[in-house]
C-alpha cells in the first residue's frame, strides 16, 4: 500500500509512500501502522489496486472482478473499518485503478468465462479486445486459449484434458484450469443420456440445445434473449437431475467423452481453442497487456464497459475518504484523452495522475489531470546528481572490460525490433491485416505486398521517439504528435527498401488521420496502442538488460545513452513544471523501478570516481577468472554483476542470483523466459555463489563500498530534499523513508519491516535521544530528513501549492559553486543539496550561497543563517539543507 505528506485541511495531497496490497498485507494491517504514518507526517495512504484480483496476486494489477473488493485484503467491511481508522489519524487515500486489462487465468473472472462459453454471442464479448474474424480460419468466432504444456494432440491423447459435470454445469478440465462448455454443444451429450434413460426432459433439452443459433456477432437484444434461454435450460436441467435415473444417465454420457475422438469433437465445437502455450507468441487473437497472455485488453472506450468497471471505485470515492486516483498503464487505452475526460467528470473532486513515461524532451498532453506518476522527475533528479565529467571515462571502461562497442541507441533499436517481431507478433499481424484491408480499398495502394506493409509498420514502430501518439476521431492531431509520426517515418525510410517509399507515404497519411475511412481509423488507433507497448518491452525490458555502461541510468523514464542533466536545464524544467503541472507526482522509487533510489544513489558515485571504479572492476575480473567455466559467464553480465553487488551491498547470493537470472532472461542473449538456457544459468549461479563465498573478493568489494558510502548518503539525502521541494507531490515508496537497497520486482516488493521503522522513528522523534543529532547516524539521517521535510510542508503548505508556490534557482559563487544545487519555493523555503560530493572532499573553499534578505533557519539542524552564507557553514552537519525564512520580529 502507499502513503502522501500531511497538509492542512482542504489542501491537495502533499506526499506519499507506496505499499503493494496482497494477502500478506491486508486492510487490517494498514490500520496497525496508521499511527506511525500519521506521526511521520504522511497525509495520504496510496493503495495499490484493491479490487478482486486473481488468486495469489501479490500486487493487485490482475483484476478479475470490478464489482467487489479483494477478499484477500479483507473485503468491503474491512476496507471501511480501515478507512475509518485512517480518517481518525488524519489520513486520506489515493487509489490505484487498472482500466486497461483484466486477468483471465481464473474462472473468478465471470465476464471472460461468459465469453469462453458463448463466444461473440456473450453479453461481455464487446468488453474485451478480441479479433473474432482473424486470418487464422480455425479461430473464426473463437478465442485462442494457449495454456497447454505440450501440443494439443499430445495433451488430449495423454488423457490430461477431460470433461466433468459439476452439479448442473459441465466443464473442460486441464490440470488446475477449468473452462466452460458452450450450451449448443451439449446436444449430443443430452441425446445420449436421453436415449439411455428414456427421460423426456433430456430429449427436450437435446433438441433445444441443438436448435440454439451458433455463436456470432449479434445485437445486444439477441444476446440477452440467448442468455435467458440458456439460463432457463440450465434451470430445467438442474431440476431433472433430482431424478437418480437421469443423473446416472448423464454421468454415463460424460464417461463416453473419455474417448479421445469424442472429446476432440466436443472441443472443436467450443468457442475457444485449446492450444500449446507457445502459440500465444504468434496466433493470439486478443490484445494483451504487453506480452502477458493471462491479461486481456479491456475496451473502456465503450461507455457501458467503463461504467461497469468503475462503478464500485467511484462509489467508494463518493463515500468521501478518497482524494486521488492513479491511473495505471494509460498508454494501453485506445483513447486515453477521452477516458480521462470521462473519469475527471465522474470524479471532479479527485487529484488524478497517470502512469505515463515521457521522453526527456517530451511534454505531457493537456489532459484533465494533475500530472504523471513521476518517472520524468526521477530522471531529472538523478540526471542533475550525475557527474557529467565521468561519463566518457565510464564508457571507456565498459568498452575495455566487456568489448561492447554498440551505442545504446543501436541496442535499443535492435531490441525494439525484436519486441515487435517476436514478443508482440500477434498485435503486429493484426496491424498488418488492417493495413492490407485499407490498401485493398485504394487502387493506388492495392499492389503493396504484405511483406512491404509489415516491414513499413515494423520500422515505423521502431523509429518512434516516444511511447505513442494520441490521435482520435473528431480531434485534430496535435502538432507534437504529427511531428513524432513524421520522425518515425523518416527513420523507417532509412531502414526500409527504396521501393517501400510509397507504402510509408500511405502509412503516414493514415496515422496522421489524413485519409477519411473507417479502416484507416482502426489502423491508426491500433498502431498507437501497439506503439505504447513496443518501447517498454524493447527498451525497459530488454535493452536496459543488455547495456551496462552505467546501470544507475537504466531506469524507467531515463535514457542510458544521455545520462547527466546540467543544473541550468534542471532549473528550467522545474520552473515550467511549477507553472504547468504544479501538482504532478514526484517519485524516486516505485514498484516498477529497476533499482531503488538508494542503490542508484550509490552507483551515481561511480561517475565521480571513474578511475577508481575502473581499477577496482579490472582487478575483480582478473581475480575471478578462476571462477569462470570456459568464457562463461560473459563479460557483459559479469560487469552488471559487479555494479549490482556494489549498489545493493550487502546482498545475499540468493537475492543476487535471482536478480541476475531475471536480468539475463530479459536480455534474451544467452537465455530468456521463453527459451531458458539452463546450462548458462547454472554456470551463472555457480559463479555468483563462488563470488559470494570468496572472502578476499568480498573484502575488496566492502572496501570499495566504504569508499563510496559517504557520497552515496549525500546523494540519497539530496534525492529526498529535491523530491520534497520540487514542484509537485512527493512520493515515498514502501519503506524508503530509510535507506533501502532493493532491485527489480519482485525484490522491491519484499515485506516492509514496519516495526523496525517505528522503532527508528521513535528514536529520532523522542526529545533528548541521540544527543538531539540523529542526522549524524547513517541509519537515521534519511528518516530524519524525510520527517523534518514533511513537517515543513505541513507547516507551510502555501509555499508548495497554490499561486504563491513559485520556483527560483539559487546562485552560488566560488570555486565549488557547481557543487551547490539550490532553489527557492515561494520565496520562503530554500532547498540546498550537494551534488558530486567527492569533489568537495577537501572542503568548500570560498564558495558562497546567496539567499534573499532575512534570517534562514535550517529545519534539519536548527542552525540560523543570513542571506549570504558560506557553503561550508550550510553543509557543516549534513550534505543537504532545508532553510525556512523566519518572520521578522
Amino acid at each position: 500500500m502507499c502513503i502522501l505528506s500531511r497538509g492542512r485541511t482542504g489542501e491537495r495531497p502533499a506526499c506519499h509512500v507506496s505499499r503493494a496490497a496482497h494477502a500478506g498485507f491486508r486492510f487490517a494491517d494498514l490500520e496497525t501502522i496508521a499511527p506511525y504514518l500519521s506521526q511521520l507526517g504522511v497525509s495520504h495512504v496510496y493503495l495499490s489496486p484493491i479490487l478482486q484480483a486473481a488468486p495469489g496476486s501479490t500486487h493487485g494489477y490482475d483484476v478479475v472482478d470490478h464489482e467487489r473488493l479483494s477478499d484477500e485484503l479483507g473485503g468491503i467491511d474491512a476496507y471501511r473499518r480501515m478507512s475509518k481508522t485512517l480518517t481518525d489519524h488524519g489520513l486520506r487515500q489515493v487509489l490505484d485503478i487498472v482500466p486497461n486489462h483484466m486477468a483471465i487465468g481464473s474462472e473468478r473472472n465471470r465476464w471472460w468465462w461468459d465469453v469462453l462459453e458463448n463466444g461473440p454471442s456473450s453479453l461481455y464479448a464487446d468488453a474485451f479486445d478480441v479479433d473474432w474474424d482473424p486470418s487464422e480460419e480455425s479461430l473464426h468466432n473463437r478465442v485462442l486459449v494457449p495454456i497447454l504444456a505440450e501440443s494439443y494432440g499430445e495433451t488430449l491423447e495423454s488423457g490430461r484434458i477431460r470433461l466433468e459435470r459439476i452439479d448442473a454445469d459441465f466443464v473442460v478440465v486441464y490440470e488446475e484450469t477449468r473452462l466452460p462448455v458452450a450450451p449448443k454443444t451439449l446436444d449430443t451429450l443430452m441425446l445420449a443420456a436421453a436415449r439411455s434413460s428414456g427421460d423426456p426432459t433430456l430429449h427436450f433439452l437435446a433438441d433445444t440445445y441443438a436448435a440454439l443459433p451458433p455463436a456470432s456477432r449479434t445485437d445486444m437484444s439477441s444476446r440477452l434473449r440467448r442468455h435467458r434461454h440458456k439460463t432457463e435450460l440450465r434451470r430445467i436441467f438442474a431440476t431433472a437431475l433430482d431424478e437418480p435415473l437421469v443423473q446416472r444417465a448423464v454421468d454415463a454420457a460424460v464417461e463416453q467423452y473419455r474417448d479421445v475422438d469424442a472429446l476432440d469433437a466436443l472441443l472443436q465445437r467450443q468457442n475457444y481453442r485449446l492450444a500449446y502455450w507457445r502459440l500465444a507468441q504468434s496466433e493470439l487473437d486478443y490484445r494483451r497487456f504487453f506480452d502477458v497472455t493471462t491479461l486481456v485488453g479491456l475496451r473502456v472506450d465503450r461507455p457501458w464497459v467503463l461504467e461497469q468497471t468503475h462503478r464500485l471505485l467511484l462509489d467508494i470515492v463518493d463515500e468521501g475518504a478518497v482524494d486521488g486516483l492513479r491511473v495505471d498503464h494509460l498508454d494501453g487505452l485506445r483513447d486515453p484523452e477521452s477516458y480521462l475526460r470521462e473519469l475527471s467528470a465522474r470524479a471532479p473532486q479527485c487529484w488524478i495522475v497517470v502512469e505515463k513515461i515521457l521522453a526527456r524532451d517530451e511534454r505531457l498532453a493537456p489532459w484533465p489531470v494533475a500530472g504523471t506518476t513521476g518517472y520524468d522527475s526521477l530522471d531529472v533528479i538523478q540526471g542533475v546528481l550525475t557527474a557529467p565529467s565521468g561519463v566518457a571515462a565510464l564508457s571507456d571502461t565498459y568498452r575495455e572490460m566487456t568489448g561492447t562497442n554498440e551505442a545504446f541507441d543501436d541496442i535499443s533499436a535492435t531490441c525494439t525490433r525484436e519486441a515487435v517481431v517476436d514478443l508482440l507478433r500477434p498485435d503486429l499481424e493484426r496491424l498488418v491485416t488492417e493495413f492490407r484491408m485499407v490498401c485493398d480499398r485504394n487502387r493506388r495502394w492495392r499492389d503493396f505486398s504484405r511483406t512491404q506493409l509489415r516491414r513499413s509498420l515494423v520500422e515505423t514502430l521502431v523509429g518512434m521517439p516516444v511511447y505513442r501518439t494520441y490521435g482520435a476521431p473528431g480531434r485534430e492531431l496535435r502538432p507534437a504528435d504529427r511531428a513524432v509520426l513524421e520522425t518515425a517515418v523518416d527513420v523507417a525510410r532509412k531502414r526500409c527498401e527504396p521501393s517501400d517509399g510509397p507504402v510509408l507515404d500511405a502509412l503516414l497519411l493514415i496515422l496522421g488521420r489524413d485519409h477519411a475511412h473507417p479502416h484507416p481509423e482502426e489502423l491508426a488507433a491500433r498502431f498507437q496502442q501497439l506503439s505504447g507497448a513496443v518501447r517498454p518491452k524493447g527498451i525497459e525490458d530488454s535493452a536496459f538488460y543488455r547495456y551496462h555502461r552505467f546501470v544507475a541510468a537504466n531506469e524507467v523514464g531515463a535514457d542510458p545513452g544521455i545520462v547527466a542533466i546540467a543544473p541550468v536545464d534542471f532549473h528550467m524544467r522545474n520552473a515550467v513544471t511549477a507553472v504547468q503541472w504544479p501538482r504532478t507526482m514526484v517519485a524516486t522509487s516505485t514498484h516498477d523501478t529497476k533499482r531503488s533510489e538508494d542503490v542508484r544513489a550509490r552507483l551515481l558515485v561511480l561517475a565521480e570516481l571513474p578511475g577508481e571504479w575502473s581499477a577496482a572492476v579490472g582487478s575483480w575480473m582478473a581475480a575471478n577468472d578462476r571462477h569462470q567455466v570456459g568464457d562463461l559467464p560473459d563479460r557483459n553480465t559479469e560487469y552488471l554483476l559487479y555494479q549490482t553487488m556494489v549498489g545493493a551491498h550487502p546482498i545475499s547470493a540468493d537475492r543476487l542470483g535471482e536478480f541476475t537470472v531475471k536480468a539475463v532472461r530479459e536480455a534474451k542473449v544467452h537465455t530468456s523466459w521463453l527459451r531458458i538456457g539452463a546450462s548458462y544459468e547454472r554456470v551463472l549461479r555457480s559463479f555468483i555463489d563462488d563470488l559470494c563465498n570468496d572472502d578476499v573478493f568480498m573484502h575488496s568489494v566492502q572496501r570499495f563500498v566504504d569508499r563510496l558510502e559517504p557520497h552515496a548518503i549525500a546523494n540519497s539525502l539530496a534525492q529526498v530534499v529535491l523530491k520534497l521541494c520540487l514542484p509537485g507531490v512527493p512520493d515515498f515508496y514502501q519503506g524508503n523513508e530509510v535507506r533501502t537497497f532493493a532491485l527489480a520486482e519482485p525484490d522491491n516488493r519484499r515485506s516492509v519491516d514496519f516495526e523496525m521503522l517505528r522503532e527508528r522513528f521513535g528514536s529520532i522523534s523522542a526529545p533528548g535521544t541521540n544527543g538531539d543529532q540523529p542526522w549524524r547516524s547513517p541509519e537515521l539521517s534519511k528518516l530524519w530528513v524525510t520527517w523534518r521535510g514533511l513537517l515543513l510542508r505541513a507547516d507551510r503548505p502555501e509555499v508548495f501549492a497554490g499561486d504563491a508556490a513559485t520556483y527560483e534557482s539559487i546562485a552560488a559563487t566560488g570555486r565549488r559553486a557547481d557543487n551547490v544545487l539550490g532553489f527557492l519555493r515561494g520565496g520562503q523555503v530554500a532547498a540546498l543539496v550537494t551534488r558530486c560530493s567527492t569533489q568537495v572532499d577537501e572542503g568548500w573553499a570560498d564558495t558562497e550561497i546567496s539567499l534573499p534578505n532575512g534570517s534562514w533557519r535550517d529545519v534539519l539542524t536548527s542552525r540560523l543563517h543570513d542571506q549570504r552564507v558560506q557553503a561550508g557553514a550550510v553543509f557543516a552537519d549534513l550534505p543537504v539543507a532545508l532553510l525556512a525564512r523566519e518572520a521578522p520580529r
